[in-house]
C-alpha cells in the first residue's frame, strides 16, 4: 500500500506540468538544455511555466540564450525574488523565473517577432522541489511529506527498503532520507529514471504513459511493467441527466488536483432511465477526453432497474462491438458489460451466459482489454460466482458495489471469500451514504473498505460526479461549476473522497 502512495505522490509531482513543444525561440541554442526535452505552457499573456532543464544547469547557461538576442534583456530571479542574474556558478531551480525584456522595438527578427519575447518563464525542474537545483534526498522527503500529507512512519519506510534487499541500508539506525530516496529510486524506477539523474519526462507523467496497457495477474491488475496497479476514480452520473461534467478539463482537473486516473462513463441500459443511441457520442466523447487527458476509461453499461442483462442483450451487443472498434487499439479503455444485475437474476441462469456472450464479441475485435462483468444482487454475490467463474477468456474481473452505510462486515466476508477463492474484484461503484444513494453517510465503514481495498490491491470507484441532492453526489447541489471545484463546491462525499483518495 505505500508503494502505491509513493507512486502517486511521484505522479502528482511530474503530472503538474502538461505541456506542448517550445520549438523556435531555443532553435538555434548550443547550451546544456537539449531542445527536445524544452516544453513550456502558457499562463497568461505574459508568463509561462518552463520545464526539461536539466539538473545542474546554471546561471550562465541560461545566459548563453543572450545570444538570441541581441536587443534583449535577460534577468534571472530565484525563488526568492533575488536577482541572480549575475551569479554565473549559481545553478537554477524550480521557482526561478526568467524575464526576457524587449529593449529595442526597431530591430526585431522574425523569430522575435514570432515569439513575443518579451515574456516571463518560470522554471520546473522535474523532482527538484525545493528549488536548489539539484534532485536528491531532500527531495524525495519532500515529495512524500508535502504531496502525501505525511512523514510515512519512518519504521514503514524502512520496512519498505527492507522489501528491496535482506536488510535495510541503515540496519540499527533510525531511517534517514537515504531510505527514502533508496526505495523511490530502486523500487519505482529501477531502470528508466533514477531520481539522482533523471525523472520522467513531459510525455511520461499521465497514469496511461506511466502505466500503459492493464492486464490480470491472478487476483491483481498489473501495469505495463508487471507490477500491481490500482485504478482509482470515479464515475458519472447517467449521462443523460448529467452529460455537463464530461469534458476535457473536468477531467483533467481531476486528474491533476484531486488524483484520480480513472473515470468511469455510466451508460443507463434501460430507454425509461434514458438509454438512447445519440448518447453513444457522448461515451464517445468522455473516452476521448480521457484519453488525452491520460487517464484510463470505463466504458459502463449500467444495468440496473431493467434487472436483468439479458432484456437488453441484442443492444449491449452491438454498443460493445461498436465500442471495441473504436478503441481496440487504446491501452486505456475497460469494458464493463453489466453494472448490477438484479431481482430474480441468477448466475448461472442469466448473468454468466449473457457475459459469455458479450465477452465473446468483443473479443473477436479486442483480445485483450479488461472486461469488468456484473455478479448477482446489485453485484455483490462474489463468493457465490467465484465457485463458477467464467472460463477461457483472459482479463476478466467481476464487481462488487456497496454502500458504506448499508454493506458492512457480512459483504466484506464475501469479498474476503472471493478472494481466497482466485476470484479477481474489481469495486466499480461505491458510496459512502446507504444503498439509496441518499441516506445516511458511515464515514467510518468507508474507511474501513478502503483499508481493505487497497491492501488487497483491489480497484475502485467512487459513485458520483455530479451536483444532484443527493447524499451520494460529489458535488454540492448548489455548485454550478463543471471543473475547477473548491473545496466549498464539494458535499460530504467528495471531501471524503479527496482524503481516500491521498491514502
Amino acid at each position: 500500500m505505500k508503494n502505491k502512495k509513493l507512486i502517486l505522490a511521484l505522479i502528482l509531482v511530474v503530472c503538474a506540468i502538461i505541456c506542448s513543444q517550445l520549438t523556435s525561440i531555443f532553435a538555434n541554442t548550443n547550451y546544456i538544455l537539449d531542445k527536445e526535452d524544452i516544453s513550456y505552457k502558457k499562463i497568461d499573456n505574459d508568463n509561462y511555466l518552463i520545464s526539461g532543464f536539466k539538473i545542474g544547469t546554471t546561471i550562465a547557461d541560461i545566459k548563453n540564450l543572450s545570444i538570441l538576442f541581441n536587443n534583449y534583456n535577460i534577468q534571472i530571479v530565484d525563488n526568492k525574488n533575488n536577482n541572480v542574474t549575475n551569479e554565473s556558478n549559481v545553478k537554477i531551480g524550480t521557482g526561478y523565473s526568467i524575464k526576457i525584456n524587449k529593449e529595442n522595438d526597431n530591430e526585431i527578427n522574425s523569430t522575435q517577432t514570432e515569439n513575443k519575447i518579451t515574456k516571463n518563464f518560470k522554471v520546473i525542474i522535474y523532482g527538484d522541489v525545493n528549488g536548489d537545483g539539484d534532485v536528491g534526498a531532500v527531495d524525495a522527503l519532500a515529495i512524500i511529506k508535502n504531496k502525501l500529507g505525511t512523514t510515512l512512519f519512518e519504521n514503514e519506510l524502512s520496512a519498505e527498503a527492507a522489501k528491496i534487499k535482506e536488510e535495510t541500508r541503515t540496519t540499527n539506525k533510525i531511517p534517514a532520507s537515504d531510505d527514502a530516496l533508496y526505495v523511490i529510486k530502486y523500487k519505482l524506477y529501477p531502470d528508466e529514471y533514477p531520481i539522482d539523474q533523471k525523472m520522467p519526462k513531459n510525455e511520461d507523467t499521465t497514469p496511461v504513459s506511466i502505466h500503459g496497457k492493464l492486464s490480470l495477474n491472478g487476483t491483481n491488475i498489473v501495469d505495463k511493467n508487471g507490477n500491481n496497479f490500482q485504478l482509482k476514480g470515479v464515475s458519472t452520473h447517467g449521462i443523460a441527466w448529467f452529460p455537463q461534467y464530461i469534458n476535457q478539463d473536468a477531467f483533467e482537473f481531476m486528474r491533476d488536483k484531486w488524483g484520480i486516473n480513472t473515470i468511469r462513463l455510466a451508460m443507463y441500459s434501460n430507454p425509461n432511465d434514458g438509454y438512447s443511441k445519440d448518447l453513444w457520442n457522448t461515451v464517445k466523447n468522455g473516452v476521448d477526453y480521457a484519453t488525452n487527458a491520460g487517464i484510463y476509461a470505463i466504458i459502463d453499461w449500467h444495468v440496473l432497474n431493467d434487472q436483468n442483462p439479458n432484456t437488453y442483450k441484442a443492444e449491449a451487443i452491438e454498443f460493445f462491438k461498436t465500442m471495441a472498434e473504436n478503441y481496440k487499439d487504446n491501452e486505456n479503455v475497460l469494458y464493463e458489460i453489466c453494472n448490477e444485475p438484479n431481482g430474480n437474476v441468477t448466475w448461472l441462469g442469466d448473468i454468466k451466459p449473457y457475459a459469455e456472450e458479450v465477452i465473446s464479441e468483443i473479443r473477436k475485435i479486442d483480445n485483450d482489454a479488461i472486461i469488468i462483468c456484473g455478479t448477482p444482487n446489485w453485484s455483490q454475490y462474489v463468493d457465490e460466482v467465484s465457485n463458477n467463474p467464467i472460463e477461457n477468456y483472459d482479463n476478466i474481473v467481476y464487481t462488487l458495489h456497496f454502500y458504506a452505510a448499508t454493506h458492512k462486515q457480512d459483504l466484506r466476508n464475501r469479498l474476503t471469500t472471493a478472494l481466497n477463492n482466485g476470484l479477481p474484484i474489481f469495486v466499480s461503484e461505491f458510496g459512502i451514504c446507504d444503498a439509496s444513494g441518499n441516506g445516511t453517510i458511515d464515514e467510518n465503514e468507508a474507511n474501513i473498505w478502503i483499508d481493505l481495498l487497497n491492501e488487497n490491491n483491489i480497484s475502485w470507484i467512487c459513485w458520483n460526479l455530479s451536483n444532484k441532492n443527493e447524499s451520494s453526489a460529489i458535488l454540492n447541489s448548489s455548485t454550478n461549476k463543471t471543473t475547477s471545484w473548491n473545496e466549498e463546491d464539494l458535499s460530504q462525499t467528495g471531501k471524503w473522497l479527496l482524503q481516500a483518495l491521498k491514502r
